[in-house]
């Protein structure tokens, strides 16, 4: 499908961003007259804005939103489908869990995703070491939003390679599930 992508970063250190901002577009569509099994137009959007606090605290606020123009979803591949939750989306719930449904609980993917986070990080001493709270939300859906959010606390390292994170967070929307846990390694550009 042709795609065309467009990203830019500007930030004070790709490494470990205190200030800047850092912005991904991408649009693609197919058309059953060029092979495709439906006709589709999609847009997708993300960004991350860092702001830092004092000497060594960071606030990192987080958007994505996407959707995709099509009357025959099921007909695309699920790798251009919008699917929500896990470290990267939603912290608090499953990889691709908040979304559509189906068959024993099958995750099928939606035309439309929204998600937000806003987290805030806290270095002692303005060492290597430091700790971070955080709230994510969004959906992936097709029609209607049904918004998750979920919150957590996470342990950090400024390690000679890139930030390290280990999360543990918690869905507010099912009081009864499980706690997730996330490790990333790199900078979220």
């Amino acid at each position: 499908y042709p795609e065309l992508t467009g990203s830019y970063i500007g930030v004070d250190n790709r490494l470990f961003p205190r200030h800047g901002l850092s912005l991904n577009l991408a649009t693609r569509a197919g058309s059953e007259a060029l092979g495709s099994d439906t006709n589709f137009l999609q847009g997708w959007a993300s960004g991350t804005w860092f702001q830092g606090v004092g000497e060594a605290d960071r606030l990192i606020v987080r958007g994505e939103a996407g959707a995709t123009w099509t009357s025959d979803l099921v007909a695309m591949p699920p790798s251009l489908r919008f699917f929500a939750g896990g470290d990267r989306s939603i912290r608090g719930y499953a990889w691709r869990e908040v979304g559509p449904r189906i068959l024993d609980d099958y995750a099928v993917g939606a035309k439309n995703v929204v998600t937000a986070s806003v987290e805030y990080e806290h270095y002692l001493k303005g060492g290597p070491w430091g700790a971070a709270v955080f709230v994510d939300t969004g959906s992936a859906f097709d029609s209607k939003p049904d918004l998750h959010t979920g919150i957590g606390i996470g342990a950090r390292w400024r390690s000679p390679v890139g930030p390290v994170r280990i999360d543990v967070a918690h869905g507010l929307n099912d009081p009864d599930s499980s706690f997730q846990i996330y490790l990333n390694i790199g900078a979220d550009l």
